[in-house]
């Protein structure tokens, strides 16, 4: 399968005539959640030649957008974004870009450009805007969830997986791991611990085990309102990092382009 992906990434590297600096997998996959039916969700990082940066217009117009997405088919999702947007978001702390460059499954690398952003992010890092993302995602989640006559384990898992990443990041003040089970095993003991693990487990399987889903969801709902009120408290010690991004991006171009 990987060599099946660096077929359609060097496809894309050419049609687009971009190089592409770093993919990987940001799915239930990433999560191990996965199972066989499951989806490849691919995101990948790139960037123009030089010459496209020295224009008058900046990068995001149609001949150089700044997100390039492939038609989902055949199980591939697969996207990425141009490498000033993304830095961008970094220094926003974006929660999607940070599971991307902690995802366990990479596809390509460039170590230096990885390397330099968890670096950096210790001192960049906005813990409430991560939170906050985080648990309203998990209250649409729970919205959807709510009208939803059939909830598999993946919808249920939906609401569960924000809030426990949310969780992660009140509790140690950095990005959370994606590993769903060693989160479970840090937060919780007892008979929650053991529903958490039966329901990762009904997702990899793609069974219904009969995990008790309602006390997951009230337990989740409680979760939530402390989750919201403790970010209100946090009063992180955010540096502003632009210049150390600048020339972080001025490196990349040079290592890829010379």
């Amino acid at each position: 399968m990987n060599k099946k992906i660096s077929m359609v990434l060097e496809s894309l590297e050419y049609k687009h005539q971009i190089k592409i600096i770093y993919a990987c997998e940001a799915g239930s996959r990433a999560w191990g959640l996965a199972n066989e039916r499951s989806d490849y969700d691919i995101r990948f990082l790139y960037v123009y030649p030089t010459t496209t940066y020295l224009r008058i217009d900046p990068v995001g117009t149609k001949e150089f957008p700044e997100v390039i997405e492939k038609p989902i088919s055949d199980s591939w999702d697969i996207s990425g974004w141009e490498l000033t947007k993304a830095l961008r978001l970094f220094r926003k702390s974006n929660p999607s870009l940070l599971e991307w460059i902690h995802s366990p499954i990479v596809y390509k690398n460039d170590n230096f450009l990885i390397k330099k952003m968890k670096d950096i992010l210790p001192c960049g890092f906005n813990p409430i805007a991560c939170i906050m993302h985080y648990t309203n995602m998990a209250k649409v989640n729970l919205h959807r969830y709510e009208k939803n006559m059939n909830p598999q384990p993946k919808d249920t898992l939906s609401i569960i997986k924000p809030i426990i990443a949310a969780k992660w990041i009140n509790k140690h003040h950095e990005f959370h791991p994606l590993d769903f089970s060693k989160m479970i095993e840090d937060f919780y003991s007892g008979e929650i611990k053991k529903s958490y693990l039966q329901l990762a487990k009904e997702k990899r399987l793609n069974l219904q085990l009969g995990t008790e889903k309602s006390k997951l969801i009230q337990h989740a709902i409680t979760e939530l309102a402390v989750l919201q009120a403790a970010a209100k408290k946090i009063h992180p010690m955010k540096i502003e990092e632009t210049r150390r991004l600048d020339e972080l991006f001025r490196n990349m171009l040079d290592r890829i382009w010379g």
